[in-house]
């Protein structure tokens, strides 16, 4: 039933998934890590690395957006809600990311963050 649940979703997010969802989740438990003093700067900054790295696979907000929404409706979904909750979860997310997509917000600015490469250093 759940792969029948997610399939839906692969037209969409394609081979990412639910990425950005997963991204979201990790990082909020570092940041509350370090928050609560069980992390300093230095570890938060190294263990968020890896996750800001993964997430290089989209191409901007928009795109990372999908991936967090359908992940966010397959986790409710994994946790037993039903289409009533699915579609309430589906128009908060979607609010959500209308705000942090708006003109002058973290994500509306279009600045999609880039590593940058080893080569360009030289």
């Amino acid at each position: 039933m759940a792969r029948n649940f997610s399939a839906q979703f692969y037209p969409i997010v394609g081979h990412r998934g639910y990425l950005a969802w997963d991204i979201c989740e990790c990082v909020g438990h570092l940041r509350t890590g370090y928050a609560c003093g069980i992390l300093n700067r230095e570890e938060l900054d190294e263990m968020a690395e890896h996750w800001i790295a993964q997430a290089q696979v989209f191409e901007n907000w928009a795109d990372f957006a999908v991936s967090l929404i359908c992940g966010e409706l397959y986790w409710d979904f994994r946790h037993g809600a039903k289409l009533p909750e699915l579609n309430q979860g589906l128009e908060l997310w979607t609010r959500l990311v209308r705000i942090l997509m708006e003109e002058g917000t973290a994500w509306g600015s279009g600045m999609w963050y880039k590593p940058i490469d080893a080569k360009q250093q030289r």
